[in-house]
């Protein structure tokens, strides 16, 4: 009996998407801001006036945890792997999943709109020998587990694509559920890279944020 082995939904590239491939991984215009402040921070510094913005006087402790200069490190550096996080997330996701965003729509769209080959074509890439099944989809359903040991496809003897509807609708759907979760399985070194970059990006830009609040913060509190 063939085990389904998925990964920990982490690892897919459906949610890896959402740290790789949101709204603002795309806004990479910060990094070459980032690097040019950086490089001139010396009057930046004096113009960015953290210590105003947590009504600190000259005469007053620092309440921040990292200097100005730090603070623009981190953005850039957060920044850049954010960019390497995106970068890869685009250059090798699979196509599929700018298509559909879940193996129940792409079933959808399978039906829906795809061809009487494209329908086998799917079928037969599940039932090679290389496939890594992923979901219990087929391999722990009574009704399809023949497919994947005797008989082979089943699809590919019906000439017309509305009688292959009407007759294996739910076997289609259950193929096609199974290949999008494969896909979501793909290029394993990939995975990593934009899941760990974009983690460690959005942390390194959280730094500033978090320091410059917790000071305005104190400054409040003081006034209370």
């Amino acid at each position: 009996m063939i085990e389904p082995q998925p990964e920990f939904r982490v690892l897919r590239w459906d949610f890896i998407e959402t740290i790789a491939n949101n709204e603002l991984s795309k806004i990479v215009g910060i990094i070459p801001i980032a690097g040019y402040l950086i490089l001139f921070n010396d009057a930046l510094l004096q113009s960015l006036g953290f210590n105003d913005i947590a009504g600190v006087t000259k005469d007053d402790v620092s309440p921040f945890w990292f200097t100005g200069l730090a603070k623009l490190r981190f953005t850039f550096f957060g920044s850049l792997f954010v960019l390497v996080a995106n970068v890869t997330f685009r250059l090798r996701a699979p196509p599929v999943l700018g298509e559909a965003k879940s193996d129940i729509a792409f079933s959808d769209q399978v039906v829906a709109s795809y061809s009487l080959s494209e329908i086998v074509t799917l079928e037969n890439s599940i039932l090679g020998g290389a496939w890594t099944h992923r979901t219990p989809l087929l391999c722990k359903d009574e009704r399809f587990m023949f497919s994947l040991n005797k008989v082979g496809p089943r699809l590919a003897g019906f000439r017309y694509k509305n009688r292959l509807i009407s007759d294996k609708e739910e076997y289609i759907r259950a193929c096609a559920r199974e290949w999008w979760v494969g896909q979501m399985h793909t290029r394993w070194w990939a995975r990593r890279v934009a899941l760990s970059t974009g983690l460690l990006g959005f942390a390194l830009l959280a730094i500033p944020t978090i320091d410059i609040a917790q000071a305005v913060l104190q400054d409040l509190l003081y006034w209370i």
